[in-house]
């Protein structure tokens, strides 16, 4: 799923434009391409919670391949909600995008009470047409929805006759938009009036990623409060990511087993201001240090990592250790239990 809105790069037309005033036609052509929805604009400005995945990356990795499979496999048999609706082609989608207005970090999505989800899928099968999906008992999910500047599919209730409210709005480029509870009414909005503002961005190397609006975090974690000693780490935070990379070179096992490809989670911590990051940076790595010297169970690896100050970021960077992914590797690999 690469980029839903086709950027018009006419050489021709731009060259018109700068030595002449654009006619009707052309000016009918430049409205057209300005209105068209794109996927960005049933998002909040910025997101609270977004969640990346690549999914055909993440099945064709070596490691987390295994791991993917079982936990589609697992949904598939739990039919999760509204997020069933499309799990069928979510595996083949290029990026998966997941956008939550309201969550609470220690809890998860569904335990704070919103039902407000954006799923996004780009670079979906084309021979897939989300009017013929199904689920568990042949039953369609889909139905007609209101018309619109794009397609629009509705799902009202469940098969248990509880209310689960969620539309499918199909876009170009194989993109579709999943929109719940008040996120529907928005994206609705959204698609009739597009504002094509900026789609988040990802790193290209992350097959998987988090980001966390900053003033929402802060919001939320007394750590990082005025009342705390850390609260400098919550000063003009702009975002926290966390991205999960495409591997590097293999690494040799600690048993003398198999090598296992080397795997590297990076944190990007961005501020608003370049002082604030460079405060920032000390301080992690000072409580970077202190788990290396106490290695606490399971977290005794964060004690190597890489703690970068570039501009107004702060880039935190480990690798994954080879034994915790080949114990990874070997749960992926089990078969799911029986319903």
């Amino acid at each position: 799923m690469r980029a839903v809105s086709a950027l018009f790069l006419m050489c021709g037309l731009l060259s018109s434009f700068a030595c002449h005033a654009p006619g009707p036609q052309s000016a009918s052509i430049t409205r057209q391409a300005t209105r068209e929805p794109a996927w960005q604009d049933a998002l909040e400005a910025p997101p609270k919670l977004v969640v990346m995945l690549r999914p055909k990356a993440l099945r064709a990795d070596a490691v987390y391949g295994p791991m993917v499979r079982k936990a589609l496999g697992l949904a598939l048999q739990q039919r999760v909600t509204s997020r069933a609706l499309v799990l069928e082609a979510i595996e083949d989608a290029d990026e998966v995008i997941a956008s939550l207005s309201d969550w609470t970090p220690s809890e998860p999505a569904e335990a704070s009470g919103s039902d407000d989800l954006v799923l996004i899928l780009r670079g979906t099968r084309a021979d897939i047409d989300p009017a013929k999906l199904v689920g568990p008992q042949g039953e369609l999910l889909w139905s007609a929805g209101p018309t619109g500047p794009v397609r629009e599919l509705v799902h009202e209730r469940d098969r248990d006759g509880s209310s689960n409210p969620a539309s499918l709005f199909e876009l170009p480029d194989r993109t579709w938009v999943v929109a719940s509870g008040a996120a529907r009414d928005r994206a609705r909005d959204a698609f009739a009036h597009p504002t094509h503002r900026s789609p988040p961005s990802f790193a290209p190397e992350a097959l998987a990623s988090v980001r966390i609006d900053g003033p929402s975090l802060v919001s939320r974690v007394s750590v990082l409060q005025p009342s705390s000693s850390l609260a400098h780490l919550g000063h003009g935070l702009r975002s926290v990511t966390l991205d999960l990379l495409a591997p590097g070179a293999p690494a040799a096992g600690a048993s003398g087993g198999p090598s296992v490809p080397r795997r590297e989670v990076r944190a990007v911590v961005s501020y608003a201001e370049q002082r604030a990051a460079a405060m920032a940076a000390t301080t992690i790595a000072f409580m970077l240090q202190a788990v290396g010297r106490t290695k606490p169970e399971g977290l005794a690896w964060l004690g190597d990592s890489r703690v970068d100050a570039t501009g107004t970021d702060v880039i935190v960077t480990d690798t994954v250790p080879v034994d915790l992914l080949a114990s990874v590797l070997r749960a992926g690999r089990s078969p799911p239990p029986s319903p």
